[in-house]
């Protein structure tokens, strides 16, 4: 499961967790920042997943925040 986490330290992230009982368990947090959210993922093997976010955490060569499309194919550990 995934999700947008936002706190007044690290402001609005995006997080990989498990859905226990009613609680959200984060166990990693992505690269992202600023406009963030809609994150997609797929469950490929018990240990393998696809996820997909888009984040504005990184700025192009003149400064200016960008919005970008990310990708990660993550390995789990159990």
């Amino acid at each position: 499961m995934s999700g947008r986490c936002t706190t007044k330290e690290k402001g609005s992230k995006t997080s990989l967790g498990w859905l226990i009982g009613d609680k959200f368990q984060e166990f990693a947090e992505l690269p992202s920042g600023g406009d963030n959210s809609y994150p997609g993922f797929v469950e490929l093997s018990p240990t393998r997943c696809l996820v997909s976010w888009y984040s504005s955490h990184e700025k192009d060569v003149a400064g200016q925040t960008i919005t970008a499309i990310y990708m990660a194919d993550l390995a789990i550990q159990p």
